[in-house]
């Protein structure tokens, strides 16, 4: 009997052959990208509107237990889930495990996993100067590609990987990895999907759509709608339905950043400051959930952080709802069911915990402290994944 799987991939390549069809007579690319399968996390920040919110998992709201523990050998940077396995990438390896089940890994192949994403068709791993497709039930290695660039973001599509580099988005074939495209950007670039358009955050933020009817074959490269200047350094674009929320980060130590929120003609409908760093952004539909950094005075030229927090804010005016601050580096939040998880670095960057918070008032509901550095969160079903630094994956239920 087929499996799922196989029922999925059959049906989605009648679809593709039809879309491919329409492509070729009606213009060139579509982002073709689609939201995720119930119980599932296929996104470094779950779908292609970058929210770290899934509307379906209900991980624990208190007393939470690891359930399983996933081991990698080294620090785990990453984590994303389909409908049968759970996928982990380290700067070394990319592994592949049953859900459910640590005993042993189903595959575990050479790549580098700094990002993940996985697809119908193919996991994709992208890191320093290596982009790498992976048959998502053997491992089989599908293609690969060497950049002389290091990856700073992965977003898979239904025929498409899109990797953002420092400079420029390229577009690689799901199933093939041959480069269709290559969009032009600065700084370091990284890819979303916001009013169903492709959006690149990098030193300002752009958004791409479909060329016309008449333009263009099915490799052309997206035409650009609009670009905006501000915000600068920024990271995952997140599609809020009504704006594409971005945060700014810097190198620069004496710099405030925060949270904007573009409206559909790129023009910024608000801006807040937040702090030295504020990258990390999370939205559920009600708030926005924005961490930032603040930097010490420094000392022989060296900055270190002095605290971190995580700012719950009002999407429609960036005014601030609530906040929690630590000392350590925290990770991207993640929301499901109401409550808010937000991870700690590891030493010297933090004491590794992992932190779970009302997502309405900001109250603490529990900290985990076993965590050993938290890189990485997934929430899927009634299970919280995460990624940490002493080289494994915990499942807390």
């Amino acid at each position: 009997m087929p499996s799922r799987r196989d029922l999925l991939k059959a049906g989605g390549g009648a679809l593709a052959v039809a879309a491919a069809g329409v492509g070729a007579r009606w213009g060139a690319w579509t982002p073709a990208v689609h939201s995720p399968a119930e119980n599932t996390w296929p996104q470094h920040r779950y779908g292609p509107g970058n929210t770290g919110y899934s509307p379906d998992a209900s991980p624990p709201g208190s007393n939470p237990v690891a359930v399983q523990r996933y081991d990698t050998g080294e620090s785990a940077n990453t984590v994303v889930v389909d409908e049968d396995r759970m996928y982990v990438g380290t700067e070394h390896s990319v592994w592949a495990f049953e859900r459910g089940d640590d005993r042993h890994s189903e595959w575990d192949e050479p790549g580098n996993g700094w990002w993940l994403a996985v697809g119908s068709d193919a996991v994709v791993a992208a890191g320093r100067g290596r982009v790498t497709g992976f048959d998502p039930t053997t491992g089989e290695v599908l293609w690969e590609r060497r950049p002389e660039a290091s990856a700073y973001g992965v977003l898979v599509g239904e025929r498409t990987a899109y990797v953002g580099f420092r400079g420029r988005l390229v577009a690689y074939h799901l199933e093939s990895g041959e480069r269709q495209w290559v969009l032009d950007a600065d700084g370091e670039v990284f890819p979303g999907v916001s009013d169903g358009r492709l959006v690149v955050g990098g030193d300002g933020l752009r958004a791409f759509e479909p060329r016309g009817p008449l333009r263009g074959v099915l490799a052309d490269a997206p035409r650009k709608v609009w670009e905006t200047d501000e915000p600068f350094g920024g990271t995952h674009p997140v599609d809020t339905g009504d704006h594409t929320l971005v945060g700014t980060q810097t190198g620069l130590q004496t710099l405030t950043c925060g949270l904007a929120a573009v409206g559909s003609d790129g023009g910024i409908d608000w801006q807040v400051e937040l702090g030295n760093n504020a990258g990390r952004v999370a939205f559920d539909g009600e708030r926005a959930y924005a961490v930032s950094m603040r930097y010490d005075d420094g000392e022989s030229g060296v900055h270190y952080s002095d605290d971190t927090t995580l700012h719950a804010l009002d999407p429609a005016t960036g005014d601030e709802l609530w906040s929690f601050q630590r000392g350590g580096w925290f990770s991207s939040p993640v929301v499901a069911d109401g409550t808010v998880y937000v991870g700690e670095a590891g030493s010297p960057n933090g004491n590794g915990n992992l932190h779970a918070l009302d997502a309405e008032t900001g109250d603490l509901l529990w900290t985990f402290d076993r965590a050993e550095g938290v890189n990485a969160l997934a929430a899927v079903g009634d299970v919280l994944y995460v990624a940490t630094d002493g080289g494994r994956v915990l499942a807390l239920a």
